[in-house]
């Protein structure tokens, strides 16, 4: 199935733990008196340093690739089902679902073992 996503992905800079510790200390040194901070030693750990992360050119790619016109969902089973659901005659066929979970959960197992 596939998910349609019409709006563009936006590229959210990273803000590292260095920068989150630097802007933490700045805001514990303009606290008030009050409040008791732990000494500064030197056995405190430095923060570690964030990882950049960046969108793929195929990831933007695809993100801005034109939709195909037909439809992934068959509309008419989701209002039947819908329907069925609010008149409250749709029936689950337990052992139908557990047949699918079991075949699925083979299924992956299978594909780790191979």
């Amino acid at each position: 199935m596939k998910l349609q996503h019409n709006e563009p992905i936006a590229v959210v800079p990273v803000v590292s733990n260095a920068a989150r510790a630097e802007k933490t200390a700045a805001a514990a040194d303009s606290a008030p008196d009050r409040v008791q901070r732990e000494p500064k030693t030197a056995a405190t750990p430095a923060p570690a340093q964030g990882v950049p992360v960046s969108v793929s050119r195929a990831a933007i790619l695809m993100a801005q690739a034109p939709r195909s016109s037909v439809a992934d969902v068959d509309q008419k089973k989701v209002d039947s089902v819908r329907s069925a659901i609010e008149k409250k005659t749709f029936k689950v066929n337990a052992e139908a679902i557990a047949d699918k979970m079991l075949n699925n959960a083979e299924e992956i197992l299978n594909r780790k073992l191979n």
